[in-house]
């Protein structure tokens, strides 16, 4: 003789499955913006080498923030293995956007399908907003702090100064924010001696304008 499932048999089970659904979705999602996260220093890793091998080969300066910008400097572009030509007579790229693989996977850039890199990391300019930005490269070795003077991280422009903030990814605004994308109000972001580390909003908060600690103060 065949049994059945009754009626309230089958709800049981389908009430437990969603018991247990429920108790793994954290996790679950846990689980998925950490891998966010990882990928995202990942990046930034790379971005730092990349851009100690173009301090190698042009007499020590850094990849110079702007004129052109970072992201569209022909020759950084190389080092991260995005092969694009250049506008004639520039050492600026044809197109500018990058690959999703080398942005923030949380970042708007990504999400919105835009793949503008400044919807997605920002570089520090302290010491380079003087005279008008007549002067953009500077060498490595102006770099008196390597360990905590900060590069690369996650922002909503191409460059990040002052003190305002952004959490979440509401848009593509920008207005040299940082952006806090990952777990609890965390940024990543990459150093000059080429590691990289994810930051409290409260530690970035805390020495973003302290000289000494020279976070984004890199030149002295």
């Amino acid at each position: 003789m065949k049994k059945y499932f009754t009626l309230i048999e089958l709800l049981v089970v389908i009430a437990i499955i969603a018991i247990l659904a429920a108790m793994l979705l954290p996790a679950l999602n846990k689980a998925r913006d950490t891998a966010k996260k990882v990928k995202c220093t990942g990046i930034l890793k790379q971005y730092s080498t990349a851009a100690a091998l173009y301090a190698q080969q042009y007499n020590d300066f850094w990849v110079p923030p702007a004129n052109p910008v970072w992201s569209g400097r022909v020759a950084f572009r190389e080092l991260i293995g995005v092969n694009t030509p250049a506008k004639s007579g520039t050492l600026e790229t044809t197109d500018g956007r990058l690959p999703v693989h080398l942005l923030c996977p949380n970042s708007a850039a990504v999400m919105s399908g835009d793949r503008n890199p400044m919807y997605s990391y920002g570089v520090t300019y302290s010491g380079l907003e003087a005279n008008d930005w007549e002067k953009y490269a500077f060498k490595l070795s102006r770099i008196v702090s390597p360990t905590i003077s900060a590069t690369w991280m996650d922002a909503l422009d191409w460059i990040v100064y002052g003190t305002d903030l952004y959490t979440g990814e509401g848009g593509t605004k920008g207005g040299g924010r940082r952006a806090y994308r990952h777990g609890h109000n965390d940024l990543n972001v990459a150093f000059f001696d080429g590691h990289v580390e994810s930051k409290s909003k409260a530690a970035c908060d805390a020495v973003w304008d302290v000289a000494s600690e020279r976070f984004n103060k890199n030149f002295y």
